[in-house]
């Protein structure tokens, strides 16, 4: 793995590094909880609704400006944006608070999602081989971050409570330091109008508006990728609402503590790791085989959670683990192969536009259900959720994906 890391181009380097920094989620294995104390369960869901919607109007506009204006400049403005947010929950303190830091994490989710890996993707001595090398990486660099922020972060919130908020922002803001190091794409197209007068300016707007509708469009373009996209964002919706909302829930559920569930998310993760690099990245190589892993493990682990049993969902979080580390890693490849780069980031983000509208709606639902219900009835029907929509997909896009060869890692 070091001798690989070493041999990826510089650029790709610093990307790895980068994520590192911008998984240092500090408030994490708190943040259902501090918001419980200020807001209902109720406004937590509609203030992930307001950050999904954010974002999914946001996404394709900065996968356009990523595509035109660069791709460094892109992930540049969302670092900068997301190292803002937590300040912003922290002294605000009420619903309001928490309604301004959707609009502002929602707009830096938008503007870093898609530009960096289009930028690495791009490389010219990038092949579709090592991109899924470094996507493995990025997977135990990401992963890593994650791990080392919510191991201290229950902690620092124990000892002082803005410690894990300052550090968050940190986190980011030299994140943003290593991504200003890049190459830089120059994606500025050669045939933009120059000058500062009205009519030319005109001339960029209906350009960028253009390139925008297009970049979406090339996304669905290729019909075999359809059902992938269908496939993909029904995982994103079950791993980001576990994420962000329902396996704390489940925590607090369970009694467990601030500074125990960080802890258990740095040993789970830690755990998750060590399968993944040892078994496996070894036993897991090809694009159907990834696609399958992800359909067994996601069946498995909400099915787990659906028993409502404690020592059921301790063993099942560590299967969440084993999913929520790799699904983006595991299919984002897969549809890079059939974007076109001169609209690469924009399909991308338009990928990221299509997992948050379904994100938006379904964290609605989940607030309500979860205030109503009880999170293991949510859990339950998450699950009913995600088979009536994967799984026809899935049968639908492996007998294309054979069709098309494979690649190997």
């Amino acid at each position: 793995m070091k001798k690989e890391f070493l041999e990826f181009p510089r650029s790709a380097k610093l990307y790895l590094a980068s994520q590192f920094l911008l998984a240092g989620y500090f408030t994490w294995p708190f943040w259902y909880g501090f918001a419980s104390e200020r807001i209902t369960a109720s406004q937590f869901g509609l203030y992930l609704a307001v950050y999904f919607c954010m974002t999914l109007l946001s996404e394709i506009p900065a996968g356009a400006f990523a595509d035109t204006y660069g791709r460094k400049l892109s992930a540049l403005i969302g670092a900068l944006a997301l190292s803002v947010a937590p300040f912003i929950v922290y002294f605000g303190g009420d619903f309001r608070a928490y309604i301004v830091t959707a609009v502002v994490a929602g707009i830096g989710a938008a503007f870093t999602s898609g530009s960096l890996e289009s930028l690495v993707y791009d490389l010219p001595e990038m092949t579709k081989e090592t991109y899924r090398k470094i996507m493995l990486q990025d997977t135990m660099f990401f992963q890593s971050g994650l791990i080392f922020s919510s191991a201290i972060g229950g902690f620092m919130y124990v000892f002082n409570s803005i410690l894990p908020f300052v550090a968050q922002t940190a986190s980011f803001l030299l994140a943003a330091l290593l991504i200003a190091q890049m190459s830089s794409d120059g994606r500025l197209s050669k045939e933009e109008p120059s000058g500062a007068d009205l009519s030319q300016y005109r001339q960029r707007v209906v350009k960028y508006l253009k390139d925008t509708k297009q970049g979406f469009l090339h996304l669905f373009a290729v019909k075999d990728t359809r059902p992938l996209i269908v496939f993909g964002a029904s995982i994103t919706v079950l791993m980001w609402m576990g994420i962000e909302y329902i396996n704390e829930a489940a925590m607090i559920h369970y009694e467990i503590q601030p500074d125990t569930r960080g802890l258990l998310l740095a040993g789970a993760k830690l755990l998750a790791l060590f399968i993944l690099h040892t078994i496996v990245f070894k036993r897991v190589r090809t694009d159907e085989g990834k696609l399958k892993y992800l359909l067994f493990m996601t069946v498995m682990v909400f099915s787990l959670f659906s028993v409502g049993i404690k020592s059921v969902f301790l063993i099942a979080f560590l299967g969440f683990n084993l999913i929520s580390s790799v699904q983006s890693n595991f299919i984002r490849p897969m549809l890079h192969d059939q974007i076109n780069p001169r609209w690469r980031a924009t399909a991308i983000s338009s990928y990221s536009f299509v997992c948050n509208l379904a994100q938006a709606a379904v964290a609605i639902a989940v607030g309500m259900l979860l205030q109503s219900q009880g999170v293991v009835f949510v859990q339950r029907a998450l699950l009913l959720g995600f088979l009536l929509m994967a799984l026809p997909a899935l049968l639908v896009y492996l007998p294309r994906l054979k069709s098309n060869g494979r690649i190997k890692i």
